[in-house]
């Protein structure tokens, strides 16, 4: 797959360049077919931006698609340029009404949605991943990393930048029914023959193996929403997008195209990044929508 926008790809990201400059906030080419869109302000650039004390006090801009993700990746066809996907693939039990019970149907609508990120991806685009394996009885331990990696090695000009774990149970301490960690995995699209270490230059603006994220670190606090349980950890999100403001040279929108409550998209917002979220619920969307920073940090305790 070309690594340029199709014609109708980059026709709808400068007509949403456009919306943004001059409606405040992202305006996407609606493709046929219904799509509802909601938009969130986010806060002006200070008048003083020579104050040092104002400087990086801009919020991004917000936007939320109820729609098919795979659909709307296909109609996008590349995402642009200065964007990176950071994302969570659904559990089956988040998408059994749309795909029905059988574990089949589930892995390879799984497959299909990270071939479709990764090879949106622009050069020098990065995705990053964040999945949790599960365990069934039937199946056993399912390993969504594997699954991942997999389905991205069917991907041209793809590789695995970093892979680091999240921990949020008790370290050393068994648990029977579920695991206590998650994967991080983050992939960069470039030539071939670009070197995975020590490449310096214009043919690789990715040369970061992840060197400010610790190999393990703490998943931190979810939401305090309902149903929060499948929800990215405030402490572990952070880690993800303060690296990428640091190391991703030209960046200014994050896109999450199964963006569910919209962590990303608050986290995003906060480090003064453009986000975009894409996902099928409503009821997400509703969540997404009003999803904010200090709903991410844990509530201190009132004191008697």
């Amino acid at each position: 797959m070309t690594t340029m926008p199709g014609v109708a790809g980059e026709r709808r990201w400068l007509l949403a360049a456009a919306g943004l400059g001059a409606l405040g906030g992202f305006c996407l080419a609606r493709a046929t077919g219904p799509r509802r869109s909601l938009s969130v302000e986010g806060e002006k650039e200070p008048k003083d931006r020579s104050d040092p004390k104002m400087k990086g006090k801009r919020k991004g801009r917000r936007e939320i698609i109820c729609e098919d993700a795979l659909k709307w990746i296909d109609e996008m066809q590349s995402f642009p340029f200065g964007a990176m996907v950071f994302t969570s693939l659904p559990d089956m039990s988040e998408v059994v009404e749309f795909l029905g019970p059988r574990f089949e149907d589930w892995e390879q609508f799984f497959m299909k949605a990270v071939r479709q990120i990764l090879a949106a991806l622009p050069l020098n685009g990065v995705a990053v991943f964040y999945q949790t394996d599960v365990r069934l009885a039937e199946k056993g331990q399912v390993s969504k990393a594997f699954l991942v990696l997999k389905a991205a090695q069917e991907v041209p000009q793809v590789r695995l930048k970093w892979h680091k774990i999240v921990h949020f149970g008790t370290i050393d301490q068994p648990t029977w029914n579920a695991v206590q960690f998650t994967h991080l995995l983050c992939f960069a699209k470039g030539p071939p023959e670009v070197a995975r270490v020590g490449c310096q230059g214009p043919d690789d603006e990715v040369v970061d193996l992840g060197s400010t994220i610790p190999d393990v670190l703490e998943r931190g606090p979810k939401p305090s929403l309902r149903k929060g349980a499948c929800c990215m950890g405030l402490n572990a999100t952070m880690a993800v997008l303060k690296w990428a403001t640091r190391r991703l040279p030209g960046l200014h929108t994050v896109i999450d195209p199964f963006c569910g409550a919209g962590t990303v998209l608050a986290v995003a917002n906060e480090f003064g990044l453009d986000a975009i979220g894409v996902d099928i619920s409503p009821k997400r969307i509703k969540q997404a929508q009003r999803l904010n920073a200090k709903d991410l940090r844990p509530k201190a305790p009132v004191e008697r």
